[in-house]
């Protein structure tokens, strides 16, 4: 019996014996994927504490295994109309769900059986017991979750289901195929016993502690946070983890709040290296009333680093990126960690989505967008300093849309030398309004470059940068 759903609009669930799919949509963040599997995996444990995961390369799956609680669920079609009221009472919404004697017929039901067309509903198919045979003989090869090239093979062959290979002898099919398909084969029959992984979540880092007397100041506040702070960092070193990112929560006596956001360069278990952080922080707030509580939580934790202690030093240290680290840190505790970027190049034609900003110290790496780091091949150089908004100015031409031999500009005119381009530039036409701009790049009387350009639709020009 097995059970498997899937949520199209945030992530995925699908389940053995019941199975639970957690497959992401493109918007959806690693961390956010996570806490959703988290949470589908504690509604799946108010049924059974069987929850397991499918193998690689579909680690994105909960299964729920229910045959030895059969005598809890008297009625299939009620359990499975729960189950979906709790997902939806979760806001887990559509799921599909699959209830099957092997855990591949239920993945493959809730990936590639037929249900209603509308997205916004939800799906749960019950197959009979020892009938799986049947409904699944007219799914896809693919439902077998065998490799892409492994599927090729079938399909050239004119293998496109899997009523197709039921009827070969599996050693024929293994001369011919491989080992991989015969195994999933096996285990969608029911033939070969399928092992699942347990579901493990992930430990909580979390402390609470009440002041015996109210902290008024930070030399008042600090022995406290100290030793609170070594029994959060045990908790860590329990499970060989460090922190890289934690929030303070310090509690005031008149019921508010003031939270106080950590991020760090290199996992740490050091809690005078976490107090530190959390006094340049707690520096630059303001408390209405003395601090009475704290509760800290670890909201991202990393593997610990070790390296090889060596006796003779080689000059080829660390110690930089140490040094980069602490002070990284120190920065974002003060001005925050969105305020402490790093440039990185974006391929775009247009100059101000050239590059974008990225936080130093952000843990959500699926957050950044896609840049192999280069720039695209341009026709003419760009300035050094490129200015956020184009500085409107006055240009003297010989002809409406000829090149530039005066600017005028902070009250003051500029004879033009020398002159270079024009370079035409284009907004793509998905972007909305269409914008192009003739851009020229112009020595002065006083020989400073300017990176100026004509906007096209409406004749007026403006100075976009500075070369040197």
């Amino acid at each position: 019996m097995t059970f498997s759903g899937w949520n199209l609009s945030n992530a995925a669930t699908s389940t053995k014996k019941t199975g639970h799919n957690h497959a992401s949509s493109p918007g959806l963040q690693e961390d956010d994927v996570r806490k959703r599997q988290d949470r589908l995996a504690e509604i799946c444990l108010r049924y059974t504490p069987h929850v397991g995961l499918v193998e690689d390369p579909h680690s994105d799956s909960l299964f729920l295994e229910l045959t030895d609680i059969q005598h809890l669920i008297p009625d299939e079609r009620r359990f499975v109309i729960q189950l979906l009221m709790d997902c939806h009472r979760e806001g887990y919404f559509p799921t599909k769900i699959a209830v099957a004697d092997t855990p591949g017929a239920a993945w493959a039901m809730t990936h590639f059986g037929t249900g209603p067309r509308a997205t916004e509903i939800s799906s749960a198919w019950i197959l009979p017991p020892s009938e799986s045979k049947k409904w699944i003989a007219s799914l896809p090869v693919e439902a077998l979750r065998i490799p892409d090239l492994v599927a090729e093979w079938c399909h050239e062959l004119g293998l496109h289901r899997i009523g197709d290979l039921i009827h070969f002898p599996m050693a024929e099919l293994r001369k011919r195929f491989g080992e991989i398909l015969v195994l999933r084969l096996e285990q969608l029959l029911g033939s070969r016993q399928e092992i699942l992984s347990p579901y493990l979540p992930q430990p909580q880092f979390e402390e609470h502690l009440w002041l015996e007397y109210p902290a008024r100041s930070w030399e008042h506040l600090s022995p406290s946070l100290s030793a609170f702070l070594k029994r959060l960092t045990q908790q860590l070193v329990s499970h060989n983890v460090g922190a890289l990112g934690l929030r303070v929560n310090l509690l005031c006596e008149d019921h508010s709040a003031v939270t106080l956001s950590v991020s760090l360069f290199r996992p740490s278990i050091d809690p005078h290296h976490l107090s530190g952080l959390i006094e340049l922080g707690f520096r630059q707030k303001h408390f209405s009333s003395p601090i009475v509580g704290i509760n800290a939580v670890v909201s991202h934790v990393a593997p610990l680093e070790s390296h090889q202690a060596t006796l003779f030093p080689d000059g080829e240290t660390d110690w930089p990126s140490s040094e980069w680290g602490h002070l990284l840190e120190r920065l974002s505790c003060r001005l925050g960690t969105a305020r402490v970027c790093y440039a990185v190049l974006n391929p775009d034609h247009d100059p101000e989505k050239a590059y974008f900003w990225y936080p130093c110290l952000s843990h959500r790496k699926s957050h950044k967008p896609r840049s192999d780091g280069k720039a695209l091949v341009t026709k003419g150089p760009r300035p050094v300093r490129l200015f956020r908004a184009p500085i409107p100015i006055q240009v003297v031409t010989a002809i409406p849309s000829g090149v530039p031999y005066q600017i005028h500009h902070q009250g003051q005119s500029h004879h033009v030398v020398r002159w270079w381009g024009p370079e035409r530039i284009q907004t793509g036409w998905w972007r909305g309004e269409s914008i192009t701009r003739d851009y020229y790049r112009v020595e002065l009387q006083n020989g400073v470059h300017y990176w100026i350009y004509r906007c096209l639709e409406s004749g007026t020009w403006f100075l976009h940068g500075t070369f040197g």
